[in-house]
Order: C-alpha cells, then sequence, then structure tokens
C-alpha cells in the first residue's frame, strides 16, 4: 500500500542512531544519507527522516510524507 513514510526530525543524528538500530533489529541495513535527509530502502517500501523541507520547525507532522504505491 505504501511506498514511503517520510518522518520530520530536528535532529536527524540522534534520529538516524534511533533508526538504524531499530530497522536493523527488523533485518534491514543502515539508512543512506540522501543529503537533506536519511532514507532506509527495503523492497516493502522507504522510510525516510529529515528536515521539513519548508525551514519550519519540526512539530506533530511538519516534514511527515506518506506515499502510496500506485500503478
Amino acid at each position: 500500500m505504501f511506498s514511503h513514510v517520510m518522518l520530520g526530525s530536528s535532529n536527524r543524528a540522534k534520529a538516524r542512531q534511533f533508526y538504524d538500530a531499530t530497522m536493523g533489529a527488523l533485518g534491514h541495513g543502515p539508512g543512506q544519507d540522501f543529503g537533506k535527509s536519511d532514507w532506509w530502502m527495503t523492497r516493502e517500501g522507504a522510510l525516510g527522516i529529515g528536515e521539513p523541507i519548508d525551514g519550519a520547525p519540526c512539530s506533530h507532522g511538519n516534514g511527515s510524507t506518506i506515499g502510496f504505491k500506485a500503478q
């Protein structure tokens, strides 16, 4: 259903450390740095962490994106 989920973070280094450990426990490799965001790619979809692109502080959804799989 989902192609990806993007979560906002005001501390990418700390978030990357957390999600590297979490995704590792789930059998996935470490995240990849794509400049302004980090991504964990799997066959089922992807998880991204980054600061909101509008420059505003992270909040209850600012910086979050959900992508749906579609043909």
